[in-house]
């Protein structure tokens, strides 16, 4: 009856106690392994970080330029102001410059522009020359160069072009 009683008691303790132990050791072991892989990971993924640093300044280099050609903001008495001066430097005459409606959008904004203005046709080259050194992104869509009938009056111009810019984050909410 001993014996048999000392069975029991060591079966129930296998069932009970020692079961359950090898069961969470297993469980431990399991999670250990994972654990181990996701190291494993990101230890190889960390020998990428300074690569990708590196990428990374490049690239916020390459951007600088967009961001003084392409502003935060409108800025137009800026450009309006920039634009006059090249159109008197070059000595154009019958000056216009008219902004059309805006088009909008959460990371650029363009505003589209009709420029008119009067002269020869190297004064007319070298005020585009000139729009190209302003630190303000121009697009030139359209030209349209019409001589007139009085040959002495010299080449009106007249140009579709648009200016862009960045949003303000306050224009975005």
């Amino acid at each position: 009856m001993i014996l048999l009683l000392g069975v029991v008691v060591s079966v129930g303790f296998g069932v009970f106690r020692y079961i359950p132990i090898v069961r969470q050791k297993y469980a431990i072991q399991k999670q250990m392994e994972q654990q181990n892989q996701v190291i494993d990971e990101i230890c190889s993924l960390s020998i990428l970080i300074p690569e990708l640093k590196e990428q990374k300044n490049q690239l916020e280099k390459q951007l600088l330029p967009f961001e003084q050609k392409v502003p935060q903001g409108r800025n137009l008495a800026t450009l309006w102001r920039q634009v006059a001066e090249v159109m008197n430097q070059c000595g154009l005459t019958d000056q216009l410059v008219q902004p059309g409606v805006e088009i909008k959008s959460e990371q650029l904004c363009s505003i589209p522009l009709t420029i008119e203005c009067k002269g020869s046709l190297q004064q007319i080259f070298s005020f585009f020359q000139s729009l190209q050194e302003i630190n303000r992104l121009i697009r030139i869509e359209q030209v349209t160069l019409d001589r007139g009938t009085d040959l002495n009056s010299g080449v009106k111009l007249k140009t579709q072009a648009s200016v862009y810019y960045q949003p303000d984050e306050s224009e975005n909410g």
